[in-house]
């Protein structure tokens, strides 16, 4: 038998099927963290999820193109550490992924990648990938980051027009 939790949460996987379409979309208000946390936890990894304050957003796992973007843009970072004089990034850093991360009280967000130093909890700088998102959702997510108390210090932001990337850094200023 399902504990009200686990059953909360397959109710939530049957919803997400269901409503994504490969867009952003608001699934469900209402969340309890305890169940979020749980689908979270789950393995249940075909979506990126962000909660905020019981509403879930959920869409659909990023494609292939979205995949290689978020790893072009990580690269591109790697290189730009090597030219100065950061040739070792494995004993300074790792890579963040895509793990959900506490930003406040109930508001958990996944980025698309990103840097964690060595000694620190959180990551410093991330990526966001818009493949179904607007530049505007991305400067909103980019924003959401930098205004959280995990340190972020900056994001980059990779948007899709038709066949072609397009990237940005915002910066905590």
């Amino acid at each position: 038998m399902l504990s009200s939790v686990d059953a909360k949460c397959e109710d939530l996987k049957s919803i997400i099927d269901t409503a994504s379409n490969g867009e952003f979309v608001e699934v469900q208000s209402g969340v309890s963290e305890s169940t979020f946390l749980q689908l979270v936890q789950s393995g249940f990894n075909k979506y990126i999820l962000d909660f905020d304050n019981g509403l879930l957003r959920i869409r659909r796992r990023p494609s292939y193109p979205h995949e290689r973007a978020a790893t072009a843009v990580y690269n591109q970072m790697i290189q730009s550490l090597v030219r100065v004089g950061i040739t070792d990034f494995d004993a300074v850093a790792d890579n963040i992924g895509t793990t959900s991360i506490k930003l406040a009280a109930k508001l958990y967000k996944q980025p698309d990648s990103g840097f964690v130093p060595r000694g620190r909890r959180y990551p410093t700088v991330l990526v966001e990938v818009g493949w179904t998102e607007s530049l505007d959702n991305l400067r909103k997510d980019a924003r959401t980051w930098l205004e959280s108390d995990v340190g972020v210090q900056m994001v980059g932001i990779c948007q899709f027009v038709k066949l072609f990337c397009s990237w940005r850094f915002e910066l905590k200023v």
